[in-house]
């Protein structure tokens, strides 16, 4: 593309796979002198059917195709249209494959991909797709998947991305071409004649050559970050904090409508307490009593008054980013005190400038796909303030690339870098974080922290953990050790001699000639053994991980048979008898013996390097030293984790068609969380939506190590849940455990058809295995697709952030999702009005951490089911329930399928801990007709409130005489 002449184009298909599927709309738009003066648009006719989805995609259905012209007459036309200027497209590669299908031949025009084209241009935008590069460069909103108005935008996206190219530094814009000069990007040849054009246009311009074009806010003379002069603050006054978010305090003043909530000041109020008194606090805040500012406005409080950090930690990345780029500006438009709050990450959230320097010596060893994905971080370096790599779009290989380039604590120079005092992202980061009033960071640096010693964060002494239901399950997690033959085929990958691109022993090797005469005959001679060394080592090392891994996966197969998809085993003590066991060990001997040996030969290499103490060297002795360390950790590792004999630690294998992996954990938390990190606080508060179990904080404050001095406090949800929900439980279902799979199946698929066509659609179905949600979906999708009812499965048509957008995007849909739709989900409106929860969320007891924590129940002659299966359960299903009430104006239904709710003696304790204490009960085609009737009423008749209280063993369909038919 020369200039501003192309044409930008787009199609609608039947599906993704040109040559089977069909084209059924084609759109472009003619642009000459950066200005639209022609458009082409006619739809398709294709030869089999519009799939439902598309058809609700985009809106054309098959019969609006009838009268319309086949591809063979339509393509002409549209090549007539193109003559030969460069096409323009968004994800050129998808339509290309169509055009290049339906016309049987390559296509001689040069093709420009706007996806490739924006990810250079503007690297910080939060998406590529189309709809997200419009709303953020305001582009025009238009009919998104029509063509001709996908092509108008994919128009205006290039000639801005050209704009943008135009307006880069000449060096810049060099740096880019070197790197793309081996692709087959179409961006290439456009970049090639914006260099040549600003080379006519500035040719006295000072050029310069550098990998770094770093932003203007990331000079040397502005990282130095200083926190301002705090004022001096009088004892703090409960009251007055209070009235922050009372009905006439600043905040309602600041929103309009605002709502005042009392639990909210109740929440407040007890975490001021707890940090006065230096206690820790349990607190549970129902859905709607905005948890996060009762505990944000005492702890910026507390902070600045008392210049004290506070350090507040969440589960999920949404909570995360909404503390972060919601809260803590709310916060500052209406609290009477300045203050500072930094968000947290770890190390490897950062890009290392040192290594980014020094991966552009390697750059004939890229390949073409890697070579894209550092252009996008090159021009993102330009605007980027922090460095982290959140702001970055990586995928696939480039996600792979980052670790080449990420900052780690074991390849830092530290004072010996270059950048170390000036751009370096990490320093940035950590000189915010020591000069913070608050810091907001999540469970996993948190509990990092506790396992480098406190050596990851800045000292605090206040905490607060949000989300802390699933402490116990993070600390697990973090606090536990796993190696995997992926983890030994990445680190011998970046040792490896050879390969595009080499390793670091490929990198020493090449720099041998270079040394001498800097290094003297003996250390040059030690130098080159040590290198060959390592490659001998790196091959036996190779070798032994294979070995190891093959007799584990031999092992496991064993002890668990050879079904498909994920094996999970436990390790066992009483393993004498394993006839794969021996092997087992005398392959992790050898594993670890080689690893050290490895790990000592890397050190001595970078002994020998360290004597020459020049800059370019110090980089290339550090990297050796880290991957030292690393090669040590993984071979200790390996010995630790087999020791299955150890009284805190519960050790498995996972494998599958893919990977083997050997996992070790901490059977109890309990003691760690305890010792290691609530004794070191002055004050802990945790807090969330769902943590006491039959209105006891018992469960929760036991597993996590509190003690019974612990103070807790349950706030109320402001909603009023007997108006706003119905929850329905049918008693007709079949007992699973009486009529097997395929009967229970084939009854929850009938019924689920039932519900979402008497709902007509706004459905979230939750199930608690994979197995089964797929066995339903298969089962439902063509009846209720026949009545236009879309039906979305979890990995099925897509993840969970996809299928959430299409879920609200078209009401008349129902999404099936498994474990991570339990909660995080947050749809508000009539966009989802009945939740299903298939079965109660129990955890199979065959995982491994549960079997342990089991065992050690049992020794203390306690019922494990009654004491961790049901209290885990509980506040399982608690989560699935808060998804349907977001806001005080939802309303809909929660139906459970599960009749253990009414024939347990264990049902009682879910029932009676969820917020509405009413429930309907009956067969299922009275179900139907009650959910069918409540959500069509708003106001409820008094003939129709026979909701059965929790408990009760009257059933509904008795009591009720005047059902509507």
């Amino acid at each position: 593309m020369t200039g501003r002449d192309f044409v930008a184009f787009d199609l609608e298909t039947t599906g993704f796979i040109p040559g089977v599927d069909e084209i059924i709309e084609i759109g472009a738009v003619k642009v000459l002198d950066g200005q639209v003066v022609e458009r082409f648009e006619t739809l398709v006719r294709c030869r089999g059917i519009v799939p439902a989805p598309i058809e609700r995609l985009t809106g054309i259905k098959g019969e609006d195709l009838l009268s319309e012209p086949f591809i063979e007459e339509a393509l002409p036309r549209f090549l007539a249209f193109v003559e030969d200027h460069p096409l323009v497209a968004h994800n050129a590669s998808f339509d290309v494959g169509f055009l290049v299908a339906a016309c049987g031949r390559h296509l001689t025009q040069e093709c420009i991909d706007t996806v490739e084209f924006a990810k250079l241009c503007f690297p910080l935008a939060p998406n590529f797709r189309l709809e997200g590069l419009a709303a953020h460069l305001d582009l025009g909103e238009g009919n998104f998947h029509r063509a001709l108005n996908d092509a108008e935008i994919a128009g205006k996206l290039a000639l801005l991305c050209l704009e943008r190219a135009e307006s880069w530094d000449l060096g810049l814009v060099r740096q880019l071409n070197l790197l793309l000069e081996k692709t087959s990007s179409g961006v290439a040849g456009l970049l090639r004649q914006v260099e040549k054009k600003l080379t006519r246009s500035f040719p006295d311009r000072l050029i310069r050559e550098s990998y770094l074009y770093l932003s203007s806010d990331n000079s040397p003379t502005g990282l130095f970050y200083r926190s301002p002069q705090k004022e001096k603050r009088a004892e703090l006054d409960p009251a007055e904090i209070a009235e922050l978010l009372g009905p006439n305090g600043p905040l309602a003043q600041r929103v309009p409508n605002y709502q005042h909530r009392p639990g909210q000041l109740r929440m407040l109020k007890g975490v001021l307490k707890a940090f006065s008194t230096d206690s820790h606090l349990v607190v549970e805040a129902g859905t709607g009593t905005g948890k996060s500012l009762a505990y944000l406005v005492p702890a910026v409080c507390w902070a600045t008054a008392r210049e004290e950090k506070v350090a507040i930690a969440t589960h999920t990345i949404n909570l995360q980013e909404q503390l972060w780029e919601k809260d803590i500006p709310l916060l500052r438009s209406f609290l009477p005190m300045k203050f500072e709050a930094a968000l947290v990450k770890g190390r490897n959230n950062y890009l290392c400038l040192r290594k980014w320097q020094g991966l552009w010596s390697d750059l004939d060893n890229l390949r073409p796909e890697e070579r894209m994905e550092l252009a996008a971080v090159l021009t993102w370096l330009s605007e980027t303030v922090s460095g982290d790599r959140a702001e970055l779009s990586l995928r696939g290989r480039g996600q792979e690339l980052w670790t080449r380039f990420a900052a780690d604590s074991e390849s830092c120079l530290g004072s010996r870098c270059k950048f170390f005092s000036g751009a370096c992202f990490v320093m940035r980061a950590r000189r915010k974080a020591e000069n913070a009033d608050v810091l907001i960071l999540n469970h996993s640096l948190l509990l990092s922290d506790i396992k480098t010693d406190n050596k990851v964060l800045p000292s605090y002494n206040y905490l607060v953990i949000d989300e802390a239901h699933h402490l116990e399950e993070s600390a697990t997690e973090h606090l536990g050790n796993s190696i995997s033959d992926s983890r030994l085929e990445f680190l011998l990958r970046l040792l490896r001699p050879g390969g595009s691109p080499p390793g670091l022993i490929g990198q020493v090797k090449h720099r041998l000639h270079g040394l001498s005469g800097r290094l003297s005959e003996e250390n040059l001679e030690r130098l080159e053994q040590a290198a060959d060394k390592t490659v001998e080592l790196l091959g036996m090392v190779q070798e032994s991980s294979q070995e190891f891994f093959r007799s584990l996966t031999a092992l496991a197969r064993d002890l668990g048979g050879n079904g498909t998809g994920l094996l999970q085993v436990r390790l066992k003590p009483v393993a004498v008898d394993w006839s794969a066991w021996p092997a087992l060990c005398s392959a992790r001997e050898n594993l670890t013996l080689r690893l050290l040996s490895l790990a000592e030969t890397l050190q001595a290499m970078s002994r020998v390097l360290e004597e020459p103490e020049e800059e370019n060297l110090a980089g290339l002795v550090r990297d050796l030293q880290s991957m030292a360390v690393l090669a040590r950790e993984v071979g200790e590792s390996a010995a630790e984790l087999m020791d299955i004999n150890h009284a805190n630690q519960v050790v498995w294998v996972e494998t599958d068609e893919r990977t083997c992996r050997l996992c070790g954990a901490p059977v109890e938390v309990g003691t760690l969380l305890r010792d290691q990190l609530f004794a070191r606080v002055k004050a802990g508060i945790l807090t969330s939506a769902t943590i006491s179990v039959n209105n006891s904080f018992d469960h929760f404050v036991g597993r996590v190590g509190l003690d019974e001095k612990t103070f807790t406090l349950q706030v109320e949800s402001p909603f009023h849940y007997e108006d706003q929900a119905l929850l329905c439980i049918p008693r007709d279902l079949p007992d699973p455990a009486k009529v097997g799979d395929e009967q229970y199946l084939a009854s929850v698929s009938q019924f689920l058809i039932d519900l979402v066509r008497t709902v007509g659609g706004r459905t979230l179905v939750l199930f608690t295995a994979h197995k089964m949600l797929r066995e339903v979906y298969a089962q439902i999708k063509p009846f209720l697709e026949a009545d236009d009812l879309q039906v979305l499965g979890h990995n099925l048509d897509g993840g969970r952030g996809k299928l959430v957008e299409e879920f609200k995007a078209n009401p008349r849909s129902v999404l099936l999702g498994a474990s991570s739709f339990w909660e995080g989900v947050d749809i508000q409106g009539q966009a989802l009005s009945c939740v299903v929860i298939v079965r109660l969320p129990f955890w199979p007891p065959t995982i491994p951490t549960l079997e342990a924590r089991m065992e050690v129940l049992a020794k203390q002659n306690k019922d494990g089911f009654r004491h961790l299966s049901i209290p885990q359960a509980v506040i399982r299903l608690k989560q699935g329930f808060g998804r349907l009430i977001r806001t005080k104006e939802d309303r809909g239904v929660v139906v459970v399928l599960d009749n253990r709710l009414l024939d347990k003696n264990y049902g009682r304790k879910f029932l009676n801990s969820l917020p509405l204490k009413t429930h309907f009960r009956g067969d299922t085609e009275l179900v139907l007709r009650k959910i069918a009737s409540w959500l069509d009423n708003k106001t409820q008749s008094t003939a129709w409130r026979l909701l059965v209280k929790s408990g009760s063993e009257v059933d509904a369909a008795v009591k009720d005489t005047k059902l509507p038919h």
